[in-house]
C-alpha cells in the first residue's frame, strides 16, 4: 500500500529530484514519487520498520526543501495490488 504525505508548500522540480535520488538510497523503500503537481510524495515500503523508514525520508525532505515538513493525508491503493 501507498502512503501520501504533503508538503508545506510546492517543493521545486529541482527539489523533488534531489529528494527522490537521496530518498532511493535508503534500505526498506520499494517506491517514492513526488505527485505531480510537487505537493506532496507517494512512499511505497516493503519494510516492517516503516516509522524508521518515514523517519529518515521526513529528514531528506527537511533538509532539502529548508524545513519543511511533511504531514500524512491518505493511503493511495493500486489497483494491481
Amino acid at each position: 500500500m501507498v502512503r501520501e504525505y504533503a508538503f508545506q508548500r510546492k517543493i521545486t522540480d529541482e527539489q523533488a529530484k534531489e529528494i527522490i535520488e537521496d530518498a532511493k538510497k535508503l534500505d526498506g523503500l520499494q517506491d517514492i514519487i513526488v505527485t505531480d503537481d510537487h505537493k506532496a510524495i507517494q512512499v511505497k515500503s516493503n519494510n516492517e520498520d516503516y516509522e524508521r523508514l518515514m523517519e529518515r525520508i521526513l529528514n531528506i525532505c527537511s533538509r532539502i526543501t529548508g524545513g519543511q515538513w511533511i504531514s500524512f493525508t491518505r493511503f493511495v491503493h493500486n489497483e494491481n495490488e
